[in-house]
């Protein structure tokens, strides 16, 4: 009796990256497979705390910027597969997890979204090795590249925008030397372009 619980939105994503220099995440076609593939609503239903939601934007919820068009990529293995096909794979091919075992707020069960992921792809024929590691081993890890998927999230800093896209996306995080947030380490020059013009 006598207790208040106050909500207020998330100011944080968890996502998958997929480095885009190892082959074959370099093809869009795969990465999309991989998306296609996993059942995200499912895992947030279950894994996830009450008012966690699917993302369909790379920002959380209520964000500046937020754009109604995007939306989540459903799951869909019919397409994950055909895509893969596509791609060069139509049996799938073998690849690594990487992940910290430390919960997060955006990644309170590590082990189980790991665990959900690897039979998730499996489904649609790519094999998938899990990497766990403790958080500091794993930081250092992921900061120099050394992973080909890795399960990571962000908590925002100060509510806006560029917070989320200019440390996670532009390719000036994008180093492999120990210093990267990027962990996909996808580079657009145009997309560099317009975070320097937001940041302005």
């Amino acid at each position: 009796h006598g207790i208040s619980v106050v909500e207020q939105p998330s100011n944080n994503v968890s996502y998958l990256a997929m480095d885009v220099e190892k082959p074959p995440f370099g093809d869009v076609r795969v990465r999309r497979a991989v998306a296609y593939a996993i059942d995200v609503a499912t895992m947030v239903k279950n894994l996830y705390s009450t008012g966690a939601v699917v993302a369909d934007n790379w920002t959380p919820p209520g964000m500046l910027g937020a754009n109604p068009a995007v939306k989540s990529y459903p799951h869909d293995v019919a397409k994950a597969k055909e895509l893969l096909t596509a791609a060069g794979f139509p049996h799938g091919f073998s690849t690594t997890l990487s992940y910290s075992t430390a919960p997060r707020p955006y990644l309170p069960e590590p082990q189980r979204v790991a665990e959900t992921i690897q039979a998730n792809l499996a489904q649609v024929g790519i094999q998938v090795t899990l990497q766990p590691s403790e958080w500091g081993v794993y930081l250092e890890k992921i900061r120099h590249g050394q992973h080909e998927m890795c399960l990571i999230g962000w908590t925002g800093d100060n509510g806006d925008p560029d917070n989320f896209f200019y440390p996670l996306l532009d390719e000036d995080s994008a180093h492999k030397d120990g210093t990267a947030q990027n962990y996909s380490f996808w580079r657009d020059p145009a997309f560099h372009k317009l975070m320097l013009q937001g940041q302005a």
